[in-house]
């Protein structure tokens, strides 16, 4: 059976040196075990994914775990099959609730708020807020959202003001023009959006990635892989 380990180089390398294991241990540091990881080791440092080919148990997928420990980097073992396709593992444009679009934002503008603003002084308004949303009014969401950006814009711009809040409320008026454009998209029709898959996911945090059994994986899902394996997908970044 084969498996793939692959790695996103830009943000590993930030991890450190080999860390002394604190918990205990079951891997069993045979001479065979040893030098696979040297190898892990050395393809990782060199950013190139490795192809781990061998028969099951004999160590494939344990071997990579430790090192991951060691390492102290975080790992996503992904079990291919037949039924695995590319776009679980990229992304692709699936249909989704407008409530889970403008969840984030609503999340982003309450953090906002709670820096530049007095909750305790704002409790009814941010109660308003969770009603809106709840009640799925998208459009005065966002407009009383709108409102406190611009309140928040007015005072900030104020001499001896934090600029670094400014500038975050300025960012998130762009936020707010694509949850607007997707209210009133949701409101004729099925709303589409890209959800990245668990491999792009993954490689963003920068966490390593463990392609298990990749042999059983259809021709398709395998193609999808090449650009991502070969470092030039424009999916990732």
């Amino acid at each position: 059976l084969w498996a793939v380990l692959c790695c996103n180089g830009k943000k590993s390398q930030a991890r450190g040196s080999l860390s002394t294991a604190t918990k205990r241990s079951t891997f069993a540091g045979t001479r065979h075990a040893l030098v696979l990881m040297e190898q892990l080791a050395a393809a990782v440092a060199s950013e190139e994914p490795v192809l781990l080919v061998g028969e099951t148990g004999v160590g494939k997928t344990a071997a990579v775990q430790h090192l991951a420990e060691l390492t102290g980097h975080p790992l996503v073992v992904l079990n291919m099959s037949q039924q695995s396709d590319s776009s679980d593992l990229l992304g692709g444009f699936k249909p989704v609730d407008i409530k889970l679009l403008l969840s984030p934002v609503r999340k982003k503008f309450e953090k906002l708020f709670s820096c530049t603003f007095s909750q305790t002084q704002n409790a009814k308004f941010l109660s308003h807020i969770t009603t809106c949303f709840a009640g799925r009014r998208w459009r005065d969401l966002i407009d009383l959202m709108s409102h406190s950006r611009k309140s928040a814009l007015s005072r900030l711009s104020e001499p001896g003001r934090d600029k670094g809040q400014l500038e975050c409320w300025r960012a998130f008026g762009e936020q707010l023009r694509k949850a607007e454009a997707q209210a009133r998209q949701a409101e004729n029709k099925l709303t589409f959006a890209f959800i990245e898959g668990a491999l792009v996911r993954a490689l963003k945090k920068g966490s390593w990635v463990l392609l298990d059994e990749i042999n059983l994986a259809e021709g398709e899902a395998l193609e999808s892989l090449a650009p991502v394996l070969d470092g030039g997908s424009p999916v990732l970044f």
